[in-house]
């Protein structure tokens, strides 16, 4: 199990749009286990990615829920193709986790 899983869909080329979000996720500093999964239409070739075929091509919902379901992650973080990750995304681990959802 990872401690975080984030989901990206896209229908666009990979290399000239989900590329630059795994990029920004792969240079955070973390000691957290994490995986990234990319749900697209043809196949991703790259080996930080776990790649699952949407097959469908009927929306981001079912996109995001089959990258879901494919996951291993206690937390999990949906990303679009063209965001970038910053700052301190894990941080939010420490706070769910904190004595204020001790009880949630």
């Amino acid at each position: 199990m990872k401690d975080f899983s984030f989901l990206i869909s896209s229908k666009r080329d990979y290399d000239t749009h989900a590329r630059k979000t795994v990029d920004s996720i792969f240079e955070l500093k973390t000691d957290y286990l994490f995986e990234v999964i990319v749900c697209h239409p043809e196949e991703v070739k790259d080996d930080r990615v776990k790649w699952i075929k949407d097959d469908k091509l009927i929306g981001a919902n079912y996109s995001f829920n089959l990258a879901f379901l494919n996951s291993c992650g206690r937390y999990l973080s949906i990303c679009v193709d063209d965001c970038v990750v910053k700052g301190d995304i894990f941080g939010s681990i420490k706070f769910l986790e904190s004595e204020l959802f001790k009880d949630r």
